[in-house]
């Protein structure tokens, strides 16, 4: 029972390393498309007419594949956080579901979930207010 156990904990690590592989080659593929001016445009931008705390990542990522890392963060300052953040909870529900089989995120630091969440709200009023 315990091979099989370790057998499919493998398999579980392979599908997510697959799966991370694959969606990693579709966003340097999104980002080139970006980078030629072909992208999708933000929603909550199209019916609220503001910005919201992600708008400017897409452009920002096609700047830094074309080495241009000054525009990174002129596209949207937070980018660098938020980008971190999504990969802090990918990489913990991956590791959720290599271990269970359950996809869940169970964080093993809440302030970074509670000091990112504050610092993304605030980022959203501010650059909507201020026009940052």
């Amino acid at each position: 029972m315990e091979k099989q156990s370790r057998y499919s904990e493998k398999r579980r690590l392979l599908i997510v390393l697959a799966g991370a592989a694959i969606i990693g080659l579709l966003g340097i593929g999104y980002g080139a498309l970006v980078r030629v001016g072909i992208g999708l445009s933000c929603p909550f931008y199209t019916l609220f007419g503001l910005r919201c705390p992600g708008c400017g990542i897409s452009r920002g990522m096609a700047a830094l594949l074309a080495g241009r890392f000054d525009r990174f963060l002129e596209y949207n300052l937070l980018a660098p956080l938020i980008v971190f953040y999504i990969l802090w909870v990918c990489f913990f529900c991956a590791k959720q579901y290599v271990k269970t089989a359950k996809w869940a995120y169970r964080s093993p630091c809440k302030w970074v979930d509670i000091l990112t969440l504050v610092l993304v709200v605030a980022w959203w009023i501010l650059r909507n207010i201020v026009g940052l």
